[in-house]
């Protein structure tokens, strides 16, 4: 036979797996993955079988050799990386989740115990060694997926990490202690998650409840959390997470001022505005603070000289607040509209004019704040409407007819 077909005739043999029991074809697969210059696509190709059949498919050694196969494509990009050459990311990542996947597989089967109920490892060192030398580039090819825009590959990669983290094989380790970036990463496994899964407002609650004690960045997932249960209709888990929030970050007004809308929304105006005094005694110099009153007086109370009184108050604070300017324009414009109806309801000439200029007062103080507003918001019709009717009440023609061509041309 010559040189050729022998070679032919052992192509063969290989290529026929079935030939072989499953458990010669690990350990031949098994020999392969331990030279350096391993063929990987192939030893992968070969050692399929042994996936879909029961002899070996619940055996830890045939999860173990494919994590081998998997880490010697990690270990020569790892290598070229080191030498500074380019390597394909995509290749290098997936092969560090494989081997990751099957390892810990392998970690699973081998606790399991034997026919005599003892249980005798044969991998835990070797995955152990294997798993806290790579792991780390899941974080790496996590922060590759999100830069990419596949949230859903960060996620994978973020919670392979966590995982690792976890496990038996390495508690007690240095490997599985909470440190700074495993925190950061708990955080953006959470955070791809729900951007994964948008629809599954439930599974996003329980990641950012799951790390909310975490301190790292506990203010932004008290937020994502107070947010994913308004998105899953959860009014009281909200009204819970505010309150929480209010009392862990004293000075970020996302909590205050959600809880404080709520109370509004439930016309529990008291309450709303017991909440505003002791923030205000807190931070009086807070112009946010007296926006929200403000508005709890205007809307709630229907109070509108305590309204501008708190209006007036953030004004005070920074003149050039623009939503305190166009609140304080809104309670004139009000108040002058209330008045003007007033008076076309009155028949006698002198009543009716003394009314009309009462209300002219309203507009002209109204008028600076309208103009400011469409002058930010010069598309925004509700404005445009306003203005045009406060230049109508207060005789001033040109302007009436210029903002109602504009209103007209839209």
């Amino acid at each position: 036979m010559s040189n050729k077909l022998l070679i032919g005739a052992l192509s063969l043999l290989i290529a026929v797996p079935a030939a072989f029991g499953q458990e010669k074809l690990v350990k031949q697969v098994e020999r392969m993955a331990k030279k350096d210059d391993v063929n990987v696509q192939e030893a992968r190709n070969f050692l399929k079988p042994a996936f879909e059949n029961p002899e070996t498919a619940n055996d830890a050694k045939t999860w173990w050799v494919a994590g081998l196969i998997e880490e010697q494509q990690v270990k020569r990009d790892y290598l070229q990386l080191s030498l500074g050459k380019e390597i394909n990311q995509d290749t290098f990542y997936k092969a560090v989740a494989d081997m990751t996947d099957y390892y810990m597989k392998a970690d699973s089967l081998d606790r399991l115990p034997n026919e005599k109920g003892k249980v005798k490892q044969h991998f835990d060192k070797k995955i152990s060694e294997s798993l806290a030398t790579y792991y780390g580039f899941l974080v790496n090819g996590g922060a590759a997926a999100m830069d990419g825009g596949d949230v859903c590959k960060a996620h994978d990669l973020f919670q392979k990490f966590m995982d690792v983290k976890k496990m038996e094989l390495f508690q007690g380790t240095p490997t599985a202690e909470q440190d700074s970036m495993s925190m950061q990463i708990g955080f953006f496994n959470a955070y791809t998650l729900t951007q994964c899964n948008k629809d599954d407002k439930k599974a996003a609650i329980a990641a950012y409840e799951a790390i909310k004690d975490v301190p790292f960045r506990q203010n932004d997932v008290y937020q994502l959390l107070a947010q994913s249960y308004v998105q899953a209709g959860d009014t009281a888990g909200f009204l819970r997470t505010l309150d929480e929030g209010i009392k862990l970050f004293p000075e970020e007004n996302f909590y205050l001022f959600n809880k404080i809308n709520i109370l509004i929304q439930e016309g529990r105006h008291e309450d709303a505005k017991a909440y505003l005094d002791q923030a205000i005694s807190a931070n009086p110099d807070n112009k946010q603070l007296y926006f929200v009153l403000a508005n709890v007086y205007e809307q709630g109370y229907k109070d509108m000289a305590k309204a501008e009184e708190a209006f007036n108050k953030a004004l005070a604070i920074d003149p050039e607040y623009a939503e305190a300017m166009l609140g304080l324009g809104r309670v004139y414009f009000n108040q002058g509209a209330n008045i003007q109806s007033e008076a076309n309801a009155i028949t006698d000439e002198a009543q009716y004019k003394a009314k009309v200029d009462e209300a002219k007062v309203f507009f002209e103080k109204a008028l600076p704040y309208f103009e400011k507003a469409v002058e930010l918001n010069p598309d925004d019709t509700q404005y445009l409407v306003a203005l045009r009717g406060i230049y109508y009440n207060l005789g001033m023609n040109d302007k009436y007819n210029e903002i109602d061509q504009k209103i007209q041309n839209k």
